[in-house]
């Protein structure tokens, strides 16, 4: 009983240290992939435009973000997925 136990946990832990790699891999490519994009885009548009467009981006991030936490459906639209 008790080596079954272990071997549980130990298939666990081996599991979770696959993810933890999967996810620390798609973490790194999406750092790069966002800095050769914004190396691109200074490029493209030139530093004023770059800062326009970085600060466009962000009110927009912040304002879906207010509107889906102030929504008073948002609890139900989330936990209808489960």
């Amino acid at each position: 009983m008790v080596k079954n136990e272990i071997d549980e946990i130990g298939t666990s832990l081996k599991l979770l240290v696959k993810f933890f790699f999967v996810v620390l891999f798609g973490v790194f490519i999406s750092k790069v992939l966002t800095y050769l994009y914004r190396i691109f885009i200074v490029r493209d548009l030139g530093l004023e435009a770059y800062g326009m467009f970085f600060l466009d981006y962000i009110y927009n991030i912040n304002f879906f973000i207010y509107f889906i936490i102030r929504s008073k459906s948002w609890a139900i639209k989330i936990y209808s997925y489960v």
